[in-house]
């Protein structure tokens, strides 16, 4: 039976492997170890990520934009004729006159520099925004590969167990040999192998799935990841609830809204400079084909602001700033809730996974040997036997799940009040 065992285990694992032999990798993320670290994982989807390239090239682009918005408005070259093509004496172009003219615009009211505000803002909402999405990423990479390390250990529990139900099979078809216990007792413990075997298949698939979810992160959804190495069980230290509320008006998620209030008043400002009209200066140089005689020219215009002071306009900015102070006091209330909540929840799953690790688990794992050592003298039946190992399975996936929710939780907060794993790098 063990060797039956140990051969459908084996073919479920050689189905992983044979991923890595059928899909190689263009590159490891791993760096060609045997292994491999969320820290690694995570350096890797930053260098390849192509969300990240483009709030790159988003903040390029509003850099140029930035550049543009201080230059002021082209001078203009024009040629005027008069006196020409006309009829009698002005039947040709012996009475023409010819004046070439440059007109230059001046921007009052401050119009240049508001939009150097205008586009100096969207320069650092675009800036505000990689920084989210980088922590965005932190946060699911984390996820996943915590998950991926969680069904791994699971993997190994469930293979543990399938042993140790494969142990006591054999145990219990000595003393059905003996006479000792009835065959009933071997079904039930053939029951309990093929239980266990099933388990381990199950997780060998929930492995799989994990690393894929991860290695698509990687832009390589083939990507045939090694083992992963990391502490599942070292659960970080939290914050106080106080100090949380604190780090959150600094977080990129609030810093998003306070950047886009800064952008509407910026833009409220450019829609208060286009009321103001600009002033255009004229100057140039008239031929008089007559007498064949040359005078200079010049002139300044400006439109009257009599129906249109861009009344529209300014409403319309001072409507969007009252819209975006408002959207970020109720951002900043449902990200104090929403950390809130998380915060209990991390408490929870810290309280139980400690509880389990310190005083479940152990006591399972004395019940369990107590009871297998008193069945091979025949003062417990085999049904106590399965029903303590089973216990035991029980209170260690449960370990593993408050774990695991644990370090999910951690992420997300993580994300929340804008803490980074690793510091941004200029890409080569």
């Amino acid at each position: 039976m063990l060797k039956k065992f140990l051969v459908l285990l084996g073919s479920c694992m050689s189905a992983v492997l044979a991923q890595a032999d059928t899909h190689p990798s263009p590159e490891s993320p791993s760096g060609g170890s045997d292994s491999l670290t969320f820290e690694q994982a995570l350096e890797r989807v930053f260098k390849i990520h192509p969300a990240l390239e483009a709030g790159r090239s988003a903040i390029s682009a509003r850099a140029a934009a930035r550049d543009e918005a201080g230059r002021g408005p082209n001078p203009e070259v024009g040629i005027e004729v008069e006196d020409a093509l006309g009829t009698g004496s002005y039947r040709g172009l012996d009475e023409a006159q010819t004046t070439f003219q440059v007109s230059q615009t001046l921007e009052w009211s401050g119009k240049r520099s508001s939009r150097k505000q205008v586009a100096s803002a969207e320069k650092r909402l675009a800036e505000t925004e990689l920084r989210r999405k980088r922590l965005e990423l932190q946060a699911l990479t984390r996820t996943h590969f915590m998950e991926a390390l969680a069904a791994q250990k699971r993997l190994a529990l469930a293979q543990e167990a399938a042993i140790l139900a494969q142990r006591l099979l054999d145990a219990v078809t000595r003393r059905v040999q003996e006479g000792a216990t009835s065959s009933a007792d071997a079904i039930r413990a053939r029951l309990a192998v093929t239980e266990a075997i099933m388990e381990a298949r199950q997780d060998t698939l929930r492995l799989t799935a994990s690393k894929k979810s991860l290695a698509i992160l990687f832009g390589y959804e083939n990507l045939a990841l090694p083992a992963l190495r990391g502490d599942l069980d070292s659960l970080p230290t939290l914050e106080l609830p106080e100090k949380l509320a604190q780090i959150l008006e600094q977080s990129p998620e609030a810093a998003l809204k306070a950047d886009n209030v800064k952008l509407a008043e910026a833009r409220l400002l450019q829609q208060q400079s286009l009321a103001g009209p600009d002033v255009t200066l004229n100057a140039g140089l008239r031929h008089a084909a007559a007498p064949n005689d040359f005078a200079l020219v010049g002139g300044v215009s400006m439109p009257l602001p009599i129906r249109n002071r861009n009344q529209g306009g300014k409403e319309e900015a001072r409507h969007e700033l009252g819209r975006a102070k408002a959207e970020e006091k109720a951002f900043l209330l449902e990200l104090k809730s929403a950390v809130a909540g998380v915060h209990q929840e991390l408490v929870l799953a810290r309280d139980e996974a400690v509880t389990l690790r310190e005083i479940l688990i152990p006591d399972s794992e004395k019940a369990a040997q107590v009871l297998e050592d008193g069945y091979r003298r025949g003062r417990f039946g085999v049904l106590d036997v399965l029903s303590a190992k089973g216990d035991l399975f029980r209170h260690r996936v449960q370990y593993l799940d408050a774990v695991l929710r644990y370090q999910k939780g951690y992420a997300e907060l993580q994300r929340f009040i804008g803490a980074e794993d690793a510091p941004e790098r200029t890409p080569k």
